[in-house]
């Protein structure tokens, strides 16, 4: 199966946690997130086992493979890389925006992952996050990656970033306590470096949604049942 990528780093130390790795960066990505700086163009492609191939020249360095995106579960060669890779002792670290929790639950049921790491990209409630995505149903899709991840046994990293003014410090605590609702408490910041934000909010008129920590209670009842 054809994988279409933008770029692979064949050696990093910052993307799979406490060991180096090599990343392979999918091209393509169902969001449209404003502060976005994903270089999306120029994409390769390539057979997965021919990918498969030239990480394992590099084995002598790495026995890790992230693969990330832009958003790496809108390819079903994803998974069969990740899969190959695994065969071939890798582990392996998903990074995902959260949009595709019926493919997340995919990977997780089939054991083809060591770590999964979904981003956030907004504060968590339907508005705001449909702002900052362009997707109406981004924010209910990362609720169902959550509970996904949050019922199985992969380990799980929330990364989030920081771009004020849609999302800042003053946001964290409600992130905290939806996280904490499904049991995940590794998180961990960024700030957006890739110049000034713009503000969606002066050009909608917003309506201030219902309260997050009254959303994520009803959540946590759902899941805990």
């Amino acid at each position: 199966m054809e994988l279409i990528f933008s770029h692979i780093e064949h050696l990093s130390t910052t993307a799979y946690p406490g060991r180096p790795c090599s990343v392979v960066h999918t091209h393509g990505c169902p969001l449209t997130c404003i502060y976005c700086t994903a270089e999306d163009t120029g994409a390769g492609r390539a057979e997965t086992q021919k990918l498969v191939e030239l990480f394992e020249e590099g084995k002598e360095l790495i026995d890790a493979v992230a693969i990330a995106g832009c958003e790496p579960l809108k390819q079903e060669a994803s998974l069969e890389l990740a899969a190959q890779l695994k065969e071939k002792g890798f582990d392996i670290k998903i990074h995902t925006t959260g949009y595709y929790p019926d493919v997340l639950e995919k990977v997780v049921d089939e054991g083809i992952a060591d770590l999964v790491e979904i981003e956030i990209k907004a504060p968590l409630d339907t508005e705001r996050y449909a702002m900052v995505t362009g997707k109406e149903d981004a924010a209910e899709m990362v609720f169902q990656s959550l509970e996904v991840l949050s019922s199985s046994q992969v380990p799980c990293r929330i990364t989030a970033t920081l771009a004020p003014p849609v999302f800042s410090h003053e946001d964290l605590p409600e992130l905290v306590h939806a996280l904490a609702c499904y049991g995940l408490r590794d998180l961990k910041l960024r700030n957006h470096t890739g110049g000034d934000v713009k503000d969606p909010w002066v050009m909608h008129s917003y309506v201030e949604a219902p309260s997050q920590q009254r959303r994520c209670s009803m959540l946590h009842r759902e899941v805990i049942g």
